[in-house]
């Protein structure tokens, strides 16, 4: 009780990235509907973290830049490289579609399609949008709790170069280079990153380090041979390899094993507009391919996508989109499990705007999976601004499916079920946002509520026994909360934001494996200090309540506070550096799994 106390006053002392408000000029965003809106206009519940964020507070995965986003929890198995998952809303992990540039990261050869976002750096990200709530009329399946949307940016104008280099805690090293650039008919973006850290011990209290490397290609090169027509073509390539603690090792953590993972990210786009922008066209094709490999063996994941989008313009209050997406999955293993599966689905929105107040959308999604069958999906959202009072009301409703994966289907000794069906979610939501003092005060709160049911669990009736049990359609599942924010001007050289969710998950799942490590209370704050023209400073705090994890183990609340800043010397040069955990919180995100103790880095990026 006394960390929630004082997580409060933390919280009404520094802030966290608040939800995008109706005082937020002009931000446009893409994954609520598939289209370019203003966030003002649209009833979803969706937070922004923009390429500014990234560089100001210095996060250099996208797991770190999303777990402070209201709604959003998040657990790791250790330190850099390890296993990271989050969750939306009290969802499952696997309830969360990823995308980076259209392609979804999801990995067909883990046991749930489940997004690792432990390889995936903010190199030349724009934006990352975090919505919340069903979302399969848009998405198709696992995105039942909601879609995190990562798009790179474009080159411009003048090519402009970097260097970037960075040294820390546990002897870390990060390098990044890059350029980008463009005229009327050719733009590119291309980087590459270097990142090495011997690390720390990924199980708790073992003094051995687990180290780890990543090296990541990005390039974006777009091609307009017409005033109507472009071409993107996309690639993003990660290498990866690391330490890890076997937990089934003879002597663990003692027995030191190792991963290499290469991750890569392909995707082709065109876009073609017709009739004076009255109907845009846009055809993609995407591959996932993503190979994993132990000392013990092997796998190889891939995911090929085909889409089409239509936008019709029918007139300025009214804007039609309908689309079509063929996907087909596979998984290989070095044990010679084989397994593929394939589906097509179908999706239809309408945008409305009734007077300069009301913004509404409906949408509606069929999609047919060649093994489980077929899925409906259905979306209501509705905005209410009202000018005068600086009142913005919100509500939305919607449905969602998740499809058995590979794995949970196909699975060998006995494991895998064939006859599963479609996981299944219903949840709505409703809220408000208030602006005050002349737009320099502005809060909300958003209460949901979802239902899953035919939820897919591992059923193990002998836990000594890794193979004796089997998937199976289990109970449902039952979430509640509440999220809030406010965000504050406080002059013209200070920012306080903070939010706070309240989650409540009432899981009826029997087996050993039911929802955990869902905080009931978790707090986010921040205060941004522009000291001068060329200095930048922040405090950044976070709570999070204690969670449930395996054996009814109980992991304890805790506190988090970063500290750090830029400098602008020239320019060209900016030198920063921060300090994370300040006060040296001991800490598990997973039952015997470790964090980081208090830890240092700086760097300085040269542009020219």
């Amino acid at each position: 009780m006394d960390k929630l106390i004082a997580a409060v006053v933390c919280s009404a002392a520094f802030g966290t990235f608040a939800e995008p408000t109706t005082n937020t000029p002009a931000r446009i965003v893409v994954t609520a509907t598939r289209t370019p809106v203003e966030i003002t206009t649209i009833g979803s519940s969706l937070s922004v973290i923009s390429e500014s964020d990234i560089q100001r507070y210095q996060t250099r995965t996208v797991f770190d830049a999303v777990n402070t986003a209201p709604g959003v929890s998040f657990n790791q198995n250790g330190g850099a490289g390890q296993p990271s998952s989050v969750y939306i809303r009290g969802s499952k992990a696997e309830h969360v579609k990823i995308y980076i540039d259209g392609v979804a990261i999801n990995d067909p050869t883990t046991t749930a399609n489940l997004p690792d976002m432990a390889h995936l750096n903010t190199d030349n990200i724009e934006q990352i949008e975090v919505l919340r709530g069903p979302q399969s009329t848009l998405y198709g399946s696992d995105a039942i709790g909601g879609v995190i949307n990562i798009r790179t940016k474009r080159g411009a104008g003048k090519p402009i170069h970097f260097i970037d280099m960075e040294a820390g805690s546990f002897n870390t090293f990060r390098t990044a280079i890059g350029s980008q650039g463009g005229a009327d008919t050719v733009d590119y973006n291309v980087s590459v990153s270097r990142f090495e850290t011997e690390g720390y011990s990924a199980m708790n209290g073992s003094g051995e380090e687990d180290g780890y490397k990543n090296t990541t290609i990005q390039s974006r090169i777009g091609i307009q041979p017409l005033e109507n027509a472009r071409i993107d073509f996309i690639v993003r390539h990660v290498d990866a390899e690391g330490d890890y603690d076997d937990a089934y090792a003879v002597n663990p953590p003692a027995d030191k094993s190792r991963f290499d993972t290469d991750q890569t990210f392909l995707r082709t786009e065109g876009t073609l507009s017709l009739f004076d922008g009255i109907w845009e066209q846009k055809a993609g094709l995407s591959l996932t391919d993503i190979d994993r490999d132990y000392s013990w063996g092997g796998y190889n994941g891939k995911i090929l996508t085909a889409d089409w989008q239509n936008d019709i313009l029918l007139n300025e209050m009214n804007t039609l989109t309908a689309g079509a997406e063929w996907e087909q999955e596979s998984y290989l293993d070095s044990f010679g499990g084989k397994y593929n599966d394939e589906s097509v689905g179908f999706y239809l929105q309408d945008q409305i705007q009734i007077g300069e107040n009301f913004f509404g959308t409906a949408g509606i999604r069929h999609e047919e999976h060649q093994q489980v069958g077929q899925a409906d999906t259905y979306r209501l959202i509705g905005t209410y601004l009202i000018d005068e009072s600086g009142t913005k009301l919100k509500a939305s409703w919607g449905t969602g499916f998740r499809a058995p994966s590979l794995y949970q289907l196909y699975a060998p000794y006995g494991t895998g079920n064939a006859s599963l069906k479609p996981e299944e979610s219903e949840g709505w939501e409703a809220g408000f946002e208030q602006t005050l003092i002349k737009d320099k005060l502005t809060g909300g709160i958003t209460y949901f509520q979802s239902h899953l049911e035919n939820t897919i669990s591992y059923y193990d009736s002998d836990p000594t026994d890794y193979i004796s049990g089997m998937y199976v359609q289990s109970a449902s599942v039952n979430t509640r909360g509440l999220e809030t924010f406010l965000d504050w001007t406080a002059t013209d050289s200070i920012k306080v934001r903070l939010n706070h969710t309240w989650l409540d998950v009432e899981d009826q799942d029997p087996s050993r494996y039911a929802e955990l490590r869902k905080p009931e209370h978790e707090f986010n704050a921040q205060v941004d200090f522009q000291a001068t023209d060329k200095l930048n400073l922040y405090l950044r705090g976070s709570y999070v309540g204690k969670r449930d994890d395996v054996g009814g183990v109980v992991l304890d609340e805790y506190i988090t506070l970063d500290i750090g800043g830029g400098y602008q010397v020239t320019s060209n040069l900016l030198v920063y550096a921060r300090i994370e955990n300040l006060t040296d919180e001991d800490y598990e995100l997973v039952d015997g799994y470790g964090t980081a103790g208090i830890s240092a880095y700086a760097g300085a990026k040269f542009t020219f």
